[in-house]
C-alpha cells in the first residue's frame, strides 16, 4: 500500500476507487474518486489495521 501510494505521489495521480456504483446518502458527502486524477501529491496518510490490534498509521512527505 504504501509503495502504491509513494508511485501515486511520484507520478502526480491519484487511482479511482472502482466498483462504487450506488453511493448512499453519507458517501454522496464524500469526494470519492471515480476516474483515475491528476493531482500532485506532496503528503500523504496510510493506515493499517491487523487482527488483535495491531494497528498502525504512517504519514509520507515526498521530498524533492
Amino acid at each position: 500500500e504504501v509503495i502504491y501510494s509513494i508511485l501515486t505521489a511520484q507520478n502526480n495521480f491519484i487511482a479511482p476507487n472502482i466498483n462504487f456504483e450506488n453511493p448512499d446518502e453519507d458517501s454522496k458527502k464524500l469526494n470519492i474518486i471515480a476516474r483515475t486524477k491528476e493531482q500532485k501529491i506532496h503528503t500523504f496518510l496510510s493506515n493499517s489495521f491487523g487482527f488483535g490490534g495491531t494497528n498502525s498509521s504512517l504519514i509520507v512527505k515526498m521530498v524533492k
